[in-house]
């Protein structure tokens, strides 16, 4: 049946205008393969996000933005607290570290917003570091072995050297979002996000490895776990 024909027959209820939509969506997603899409895209960068989470975000993870940090990729979860995963060098050693915020910044900053909605407040005159002004930090640091952070170090500049604008907009309902970022020679700091990715795909292979880093920290994984993830990566 075509899409004229559907629309004519079932545009007087509510079901069929949104089936009529989700048909579309996937018709115009529909030629693009999971290949195509399968990297990083752009992230905003700090100069121009004036909105109060990124900033809140920069003040509550400031310990990751500093020089000795090799690489960090900032978690935000759907239902959760934020948290930052990175690795620093150390007096010639490595520290993988992972910060997470007591409570999820992105809902306190939407309570504060209702309540100036509701006219409680004035969120417009309220600075962003106000937000997090109760908001504590739990640090966990590990050491991690040289080579094995040549070979993250490699990951990363390779995904963030191979960002680029999608060909069709994710369609995100719900999900975290991960941006990563690190300084790459001759081009200084470089950012890349992932809001969505295929099953089996590259993308998806990254996000594992972040999650083997942030278990690494709390020692729920060793080095031997990481490096087998590392090896799996592949560049395909």
């Amino acid at each position: 049946m075509s899409y004229g024909i559907f629309m004519r027959v079932s545009i007087n209820n509510w079901s069929g205008v949104l089936l009529l939509i989700i048909l579309m969506l996937l018709s115009s997603t529909g030629t693009v393969s999971a290949g195509d899409d399968d990297h990083l895209i752009p992230e905003v960068p700090p100069l121009f996000a004036n909105d109060k989470y990124t900033f809140a975000l920069r003040n509550s993870f400031d310990e990751g933005f500093r020089d000795d940090v090799l690489l960090r990729v900032l978690v935000a979860p759907s239902f959760g607290p934020e948290y930052m995963v990175m690795i620093k060098e150390v007096n010639g050693a490595y520290l993988l570290v992972r910060l997470t915020s007591s409570t999820q910044i992105a809902s306190q900053i939407a309570y504060a917003e209702q309540k100036a909605m509701m006219g409680e407040t004035d969120s417009r005159s309220t600075p962003a570091s106000s937000f997090v002004k109760n908001i504590h930090m739990e640090n966990r640091k590990r050491e991690i072995p040289g080579d094995l952070v040549k070979e993250i170090v490699s990951i990363w500049k390779r995904e963030l050297l191979l960002t680029r604008h999608p060909q069709s907009p994710p369609l995100v309902i719900d999900g975290a979002s991960y941006k990563f970022s690190m300084f790459i020679e001759k081009y200084g700091i470089v950012g890349g996000r992932l809001l969505s990715f295929e099953g089996g795909s590259r993308m998806e292979k990254l996000v594992q490895l972040v999650d083997e880093l942030a278990k690494y920290s709390s020692g729920e994984v060793d080095v031997h776990d990481i490096e087998n993830t590392v090896s799996n990566y592949g560049g395909d």
